[in-house]
């Protein structure tokens, strides 16, 4: 299900039942479709009943991404709720604006979404089919992670002139934007093959969300393995003995590394921490949209900030399912000394 109906029974909140002091007849702000593209952060959503303010659940965040190409709008949304992360992805093709309203629409299975601007923030409301054309909440996005008091205060009665009688406040807010500005993937390149050698044991791996997809029950162990004579470099997967027992001879280019029995697999190494490998294979035969990312350390443990960039790498990403190995886990020094 998407992020618009999860947000209802995933926010921690303050209610708010408030009357209009004044409604007028236009409340958005005129706007050009070029102005909603990247990505903003949930701050507040509006609804009719309390079926919203009936869970404990806190929202670690949530955010949109639009991207416009080619006459089309692809809308991307992610939430994080109690440690689960959730992915989403809708396509429109048709676009109309009435009255400072952007209304997208167009896809089978992509359920129309009204855009509205205010105040350089974006309300967003969504029609779900399944539910009989009966719209959600109004959901306030923004670029920033806090609006002032005044501000929140005028949504309050923005979403009661349409109708929208309780208002729920997010906390803990994560800026998005600046977490995956510090977080994204960086290649390693040059490729030094003295610091890869060795073996290296996985601690966590992360992907796009699947059908049916129970990150609790994916089990990641294993280890891989290279082994560096002068110039010839050889790969082993614990998880491929069965058909590479004595391992892959591979080339070593500046940006990769390339499989010699399949010279359409590559695998790519990213920066990460001390004694920690970051890596993908990619194969032309693969779907490029989704695409695991695996950790790796040497001691086959790791530190909690070290898990939590980790995350962050991935979920910037896009790869919102996240595996880890329980045993694996460490905590932080300092963290443990607090506990004491």
């Amino acid at each position: 299900m998407f992020i618009f109906q999860c947000l209802l029974l995933s926010v921690l909140i303050s209610s708010f039942s408030v009357t209009p002091l004044e409604c007028k007849e236009d409340h958005t702000d005129s706007f050009s479709l070029t102005e909603i593209e990247g990505k903003w952060t949930l701050i507040a959503s509006a609804t009719w009943n309390e079926v919203g303010h009936k869970t404990e659940e806190q929202v670690d965040y949530a955010w949109l991404e639009f991207l416009i190409s080619q006459g089309q709008v692809k809308v991307k949304d992610v939430r994080s709720s109690d440690g689960f992360r959730r992915y989403g992805e809708r396509v429109y093709t048709d676009i109309s604006k009435t009255n400072g309203i952007i209304k997208l629409s167009g896809m089978r299975l992509s359920d129309p979404m009204s855009l509205y601007k205010w105040k350089n923030n974006l309300l967003v409301s969504l029609t779900i089919k399944l539910y009989l054309d009966k719209t959600v909440p109004l959901l306030l996005f923004s670029r920033a992670t806090n609006l002032s008091d005044s501000e929140l205060e005028e949504f309050k009665q923005l979403s009661a002139c349409k109708n929208y009688k309780y208002v729920s406040l997010r906390r803990n807010l994560i800026d998005y934007a600046l977490i995956c500005e510090n977080n994204s993937l960086k290649s390693v390149t040059p490729i030094n093959t003295t610091e890869i050698a060795g073996r290296w044991t996985i601690v966590a791996k992360a992907n796009k969300k699947q059908e049916g997809y129970d990150p609790t029950k994916v089990n990641i162990t294993g280890w891989i393995e290279f082994s560096v004579n002068g110039d010839q470099v050889t790969y082993r997967d614990s998880r491929r003995m069965d058909d590479q027992k004595d391992g892959v001879s591979i080339s070593v280019t500046k940006d990769s590394l390339v499989k010699d029995d399949d010279d359409t697999t590559e695998i790519n190494l990213y920066r990460t921490c001390k004694d920690c490998l970051l890596l993908n294979t990619q194969s032309f035969s693969d779907d490029i949209n989704n695409i695991p990312l695996y950790f790796h350390t040497r001691s086959g443990k790791v530190n909690e900030s070290d898990f939590e960039k980790f995350k962050f790498q991935a979920i910037c990403e896009s790869l919102t399912e996240i595996s880890v190995i329980p045993e694996a886990l460490e905590q932080d020094e300092e963290e443990m000394k607090s506990h004491i």
